[in-house]
């Protein structure tokens, strides 16, 4: 049985290291203190998540991949290398 420490680390990582150049882009664009939440909030939240999106993604799906039990490997990509799958 493996353990994914290693990859929830790097997600963990990636999600902080994404958080913080969203912040840093809107902090560049928009003055932080002066702009109102319920505009600060939902621009934060539509840059965020689609960039997690793109970069977390194909990591889960190379790990389920790599997974050696029948009963978490991913069902729907038996016959794509995980070379594809991080291109795609």
């Amino acid at each position: 049985m493996s353990t994914s420490v290693g990859s929830d680390i790097f997600a963990f990582l990636a999600i902080l290291l994404i958080g913080l150049l969203v912040l840093l882009l809107l902090r560049h664009f928009l003055p932080l203190r002066s702009t109102p939440a319920y505009v600060l909030v939902p621009i934060f939240l539509a840059l965020f998540l689609p960039v997690s999106i793109i970069l977390l993604l194909p990591i889960d799906l190379a790990s389920s991949l790599r997974s050696d039990d029948e009963a978490t490997r991913g069902n729907g990509f038996e016959g794509t290398s995980v070379k594809a799958l991080v291109m795609a």
